[in-house]
């Protein structure tokens, strides 16, 4: 059992052209994770600075939160993230599934499943 606090953030680029719009086109950055990805959100929101203070003709972010998420709620999220095409999707993902006392390496093949399910797209 890990006694350390453990947080997955996953950075996938769902391919290397989509990753890299045009320069008229903001890059579209989803952000995919628990109640730590809710709580960024409220705190952009509190502090007037939406889209994470960034360049909004540069990038435009998207935060989608579910609180107690974990890697086996990931693809019923993931039809989110489907009809949005963002160039870059941001996980984080595994506090919640490591505090139920789950198997480590378990969670490290679903997240690389979960990954490549990501690229598909």
């Amino acid at each position: 059992m890990f006694s350390v606090d453990f947080n997955i953030l996953l950075f996938i680029m769902t391919s290397y052209d989509s990753a890299f719009p045009p320069l008229n086109v903001p890059c579209s950055v989803f952000l995919l994770g628990h109640s730590f990805v809710h709580r960024l959100s409220l705190y952009d929101r509190e502090r007037g600075c939406p889209n994470l203070a960034l360049d909004p003709t540069q990038f435009r972010i998207i935060h989608h939160a579910k609180g107690g998420l974990k890697l086996s709620g990931l693809l019923e999220e993931c039809e989110v993230v489907r009809p949005l095409h963002p160039n870059i999707v941001f996980l984080e993902i595994g506090t919640n599934d490591l505090a139920s006392e789950a198997d480590p390496h378990k969670l490290a093949q679903e997240l690389k499943r979960f990954a490549m399910y990501l690229l598909r797209f």
